[in-house]
């Protein structure tokens, strides 16, 4: 039971802490959502020594090996050159525990007969997050139903720390509804080929209340890059299966639009000068492409640094240096995944996130063509190709943020469910 309420709470208390923190002055309190499952995977580590519980690691999981590496490089080389004193050590573990609960909550017992009740306890945890979040962000403006009036409140409002969390969970909320509306005819064919492997749920009623709430959200904050994603997702998801899984390989490339920009820009302008894109996103004008809202000048310092060879690069610089930084409005990173992670941690931790990426496209593909647990793969494939767009203009792999979070959340699940699926083929 201490599992299930773990995973439910997980996102829920993100905001509740970061208010808890502010209100307290007290920023230790912001360690509030890993602490139940530190406390769980405490146990689960114990009761795998003592009384032999099957923890399973699988050496031989390449995937699960890359991500433990990579959180635990990433804490080492980030965490004590960003922050000082106790809140460097409070920080340092923060990745690992998360990685380690959805790794370990896999195989608990009250998951391991009853795989549906995992992956409702994740997607509902997620859901629980995001009303929490949303609903707390609402409150700072009186409930205000107006776009635009959340779209910048992490310098106001009590329990918003980042106006991208709740947005990136809304794209997970959205997508639950894309996927469970409009691919279950999909899923049940993909079924039928695999002779019954994984089974589908009829969730459509479900799935159409997370629509229309996932995208009143995402049109109430009037962000671009969420909305983006959603339809960048959804657009790869509407592609035949096979050139859909052949595609997102490509996609990968995404955060890379930096390089790119002017081209990206003019694309941009082109569709989104229209009364339809006024009317749903807060910044609309030819500037605010141009400029990628600021970002270019930015962008432009961080490459031309890093086409300066030098040792410093594979280990990286703790963020981002002051110059490159400079006349951003008071930013703190680079807006943009790898640009921020090489600046983090080097580009020997960028190389093993990128290496995750395609490792996990790899395995969504191979599950999704044998039609393994299709729901929860589709939506997995979907959700990780939205953090994908979201990345290109937001630091997607920084210390614990919930954006950062939920992409190490899907890695693991993602070699979770396929090892338990190659398991399932070489014993049938």
């Amino acid at each position: 039971m201490l599992t299930r309420l773990v995973a439910l709470s997980y996102f829920p208390l993100f905001f509740l802490s970061i208010g808890a923190s502010t209100l307290s002055d007290q920023v230790f309190l912001r360690g509030l959502p890993l602490m139940p499952a530190a406390v769980y995977v405490v146990m689960r580590l114990s009761s795998g020594v003592l009384v032999g519980d099957r923890v399973r690691w699988k050496v031989s999981d390449g995937l699960t090996i890359a991500a433990f590496a990579y959180v635990v490089a990433y804490s080492v080389l980030y965490f004590p050159r960003a922050f000082s004193g106790t809140l460097a050590i409070g920080t340092l573990p923060t990745l690992v525990i998360h990685l380690l609960f959805w790794h370990l909550a896999y195989s608990d017992p009250v998951y391991r007969h009853d795989r549906r009740r995992f992956f409702r306890d994740l997607w509902g945890g997620v859901f629980g997050g995001f009303v929490v979040g949303f609903l707390l962000t609402l409150q700072h403006t009186g409930f205000l139903l107006r776009p635009g009036t959340i779209h910048n409140l992490s310098r106001e409002g009590t329990f918003v720390r980042s106006d991208l969390d709740v947005p990136m969970l809304a794209v997970g909320v959205t997508l639950m509804g894309i996927v469970w509306v409009f691919f279950a005819g999909r899923m049940r064919r993909a079924v039928a080929r695999a002779g019954g492997l994984g089974g589908v749920v009829n969730r459509r009623a479900v799935g159409v209340i997370c629509l229309l709430i996932g995208v009143s959200s995402l049109y109430l904050y009037s962000r671009r890059a969420p909305m983006l994603a959603v339809l960048g997702s959804t657009f790869l998801l509407l592609l035949p299966p096979r050139v859909g899984r052949r595609v997102v390989y490509a996609a990968v490339l995404i955060p890379l639009v930096p390089v790119v920009w002017d081209i990206v820009a003019q694309i941009l302008v082109l569709v989104t000068q229209n009364d339809v894109v006024d009317a749903i996103v807060a910044r609309n004008d030819i500037r605010s492409y141009e400029t990628a809202t600021n970002r270019l000048a930015v962008w432009l310092r961080a490459l031309a640094f890093i086409a300066e060879v030098r040792p410093q690069h594979l280990w990286g610089y703790g963020g981002a240096p002051a110059f490159i930084l400079a006349g951003s409005m008071d930013w703190q990173h680079v807006h943009n995944a790898f640009l921020q992670l090489f600046f983090d941690a080097g580009l020997i931790v960028l190389m093993t996130a990128v290496g995750l990426l395609v490792w996990s496209y790899y395995r969504l593909n191979r599950m999704m063509e044998a039609g393994w647990y299709p729901h929860e793969v589709l939506l997995i494939f979907g959700y990780l190709t939205a953090w994908l767009v979201i990345g290109a203009v937001e630091p997607a792999l920084r210390a614990y943020s919930v954006v950062h979070m939920v992409f190490l959340m899907l890695v693991s699940v993602t070699a979770n469910v396929y090892r338990e699926y190659r398991m399932a083929a070489e014993t049938s």
